[in-house]
């Protein structure tokens, strides 16, 4: 399945099931800590402080949105929201800025698109997510709060839009992505991973093909690189087109 695929991968915008399990668990955990206060270590010093267990909140947060980047998952949008509307004399600008960017991650582009794992784009992204939050909207002591914005940088258009060739509006169809993958041995195999559009595609260079694979509709398979040459200059949608068989209606 999509685990295997993407067991040799980074997770920026993989959407793993597993992934954001574990960052569920953990964004729980330090937010439990901001709440609860610090266990007492023995000696009069606390185990975490609140400012610390909220660092960690923030990074946790992040590291959920750029997982699920470009998603709009629910549930971890819940968590976000119950965050946000947090308020309190503890509570930074940084903080919520860490929220927000999780947020503006989970729904990058309005879910039109996603981050890439590229060498360059991991780099970019350690450099806007950078885990030390500011205190103010001025303070830039131990980061500059203008590259945050480099996380553009690792943007990549994987909206797949399926249209009906007659009316030229997308419609809901199920399809298959066929992925190129390389088990432990190196060998190079084709794993088809059921989907349903409009849907974000996996990393486009693992992508073979798309299938239509809906009774509705012709069948009809498409090379990924005739679905990236076709993109319009003004649009970044990777789309087919179909034609909707006789006598059968839309899914809507």
């Amino acid at each position: 399945g999509l685990g295997d695929v993407y067991k040799r991968q980074r997770y920026a915008g993989s959407a793993r099931r597993d992934a954001c399990a574990l960052l569920h668990t953990y964004v729980r955990h330090f937010e439990r800590l901001t709440r609860g206060g610090s266990k007492d270590a023995g000696d009069g010093s606390p185990i975490v402080t609140r400012r610390t267990a909220e660092l960690c909140l923030g990074a946790a947060v992040m590291a959920l949105g750029a997982v699920m980047a470009g998603t709009g998952h629910l549930p971890s949008l819940r968590v976000m929201r119950a965050l946000q509307q947090r308020t309190g004399s503890d509570l930074s600008y940084g903080n919520h800025m860490a929220v927000g960017m999780g947020i503006g991650l989970l729904f990058m582009s309005g879910g039109c698109a996603t981050l890439t794992n590229s060498n360059r784009a991991v780099a970019m992204l350690v450099c806007s997510l950078f885990p030390r939050m500011p205190q103010s909207p001025s303070d830039n002591r131990y980061h500059l709060q203008a590259l945050r914005h480099l996380y553009a940088l690792g943007v990549e258009s994987r909206l797949l839009e399926v249209r009906d060739v007659d009316t030229n509006l997308p419609c809901y169809a199920p399809v298959e992505v066929v992925l190129r993958h390389k088990d432990d041995s190196s060998n190079t195999q084709l794993v088809r991973l059921p989907n349903t559009a409009p849907c974000l595609l996996p990393p486009l260079v693992d992508v073979v093909s798309v299938r239509v694979a809906s009774p509705r509709y012709w069948s009809r398979s498409v090379d990924i690189h005739d679905i990236i040459a076709s993109v319009d200059a003004l649009s970044t949608h990777h789309i087919v087109y179909v034609k909707r068989k006789m006598a059968l209606q839309s899914y809507e």
